[in-house]
């Protein structure tokens, strides 16, 4: 199931190669769920501020696609992966907000 949702849906990897691409850390193609995460976990661990910065990314990321799935299979409208994109940069703004 997690393979599907991130990496074998062309929709979810789209969303995160630009979520990817807005924080300025390509993200290499990943066979599986599990590869991804041991990347992540070796590249983005401890308490700086960018290794925070991109765990909280790829947090509000995966939520809005878990959310967009859920609401394609509940009948509910599709939305563009653009406009999760966009949901996610709004997402990380806010909490800039709030921190600053």
């Amino acid at each position: 199931m997690q393979d599907c949702l991130y990496f074998s849906c062309p929709y979810s990897f789209s969303v995160l190669k630009r979520c990817s691409q807005m924080l300025q850390s390509p993200c290499p193609c990943f066979a599986s769920h599990d590869e991804f995460l041991t990347w992540s976990v070796q590249k983005f661990r401890g308490k700086k501020a960018v290794a925070i910065v991109v765990r909280l990314v790829w947090n509000v990321a995966v939520s809005m696609l878990w959310r967009e799935r859920c609401s394609r299979v509940h009948g509910d409208k599709a939305v563009l992966s653009s406009e999760v994109v966009r949901s996610v940069r709004r997402l990380i703004e806010l909490a800039r907000m709030e921190n600053a």
